[in-house]
């Protein structure tokens, strides 16, 4: 049986998120993935592919009412399906509740589906790139599907992430800096023209003036 990949574990997300939600939660994961594995395409390709699939999907209104439709309906299934965010049994009409873990750094409680402490920062886990699945820090193999997960380099992340904000700050300044010299060389073109007229007319003045002197002195 082909178990059905679980879109809402890939973007790190609850089944009730909003579209803004899932918008950020894409680009959140689309970034530490970008950092987490580097230049190996051999681990970036397929876990690309998968975060594509899960934002393609969950952000279509119509795509994610029929993959809501086809997933597990029970809690079993959703174990067997290694969902992150499993359904209780209703206890006095309770609501669904996630399952927590510790952080290994501060010992707070986060979902299970957390890569990074919401408390202190800690990294908890990474997502495996073939199937998604959280991996544990302390982890080298998916537990899901026994792919070997690269190490989680949070400082790389860190840098990656300061050198794309260092990036954005100077291509601002350099089209502060443009906008500002085109003022200053309108300014130049509309002083130049006017400077290039008043001279224009000052040599019509004279040679008027001479013309007509010369004119009086012939008579």
């Amino acid at each position: 049986e082909v178990k059905m990949a679980d879109y809402y574990q890939t973007l790190n997300i609850a089944s009730d998120a909003s579209q803004e939600q899932i918008q950020a939660a894409y680009h959140r994961e689309r970034a530490r993935l970008l950092a987490a594995t580097g230049d190996d395409e051999t681990q970036l390709a397929p876990a690309l592919q998968m975060l594509e699939q899960a934002f393609t999907t969950l952000s279509d209104p119509t795509q994610r009412a029929a993959y809501d439709r086809g997933r597990a309906p029970n809690p079993s299934a959703a174990l067997a399906l290694g969902n992150p965010i499993q359904s209780l049994q209703p206890v006095s009409g309770s609501a669904r509740t996630l399952p927590e873990r510790p952080c290994p750094n501060c010992a707070m409680p986060n979902p299970v589906q957390a890569t990074i402490c919401a408390h202190c920062g800690a990294q908890i886990s990474r997502p495996c790139p073939k199937c998604g699945n959280p991996v544990l820090g302390d982890e080298r193999i998916c537990s899901r599907c026994g792919t070997v997960v690269a190490e989680y380099d949070q400082q790389r992340f860190m840098q990656a992430e300061a050198r794309k904000n260092q990036i954005e700050a100077e291509r601002m300044a350099t089209d502060a800096r443009v906008q500002k010299q085109e003022q200053v060389h309108g300014k130049n073109r509309v002083f130049g023209v006017t400077f290039y007229a008043f001279i224009l007319g000052l040599c019509i003045g004279v040679c008027a003036l001479g013309g007509f002197l010369i004119f009086m002195s012939g008579r």
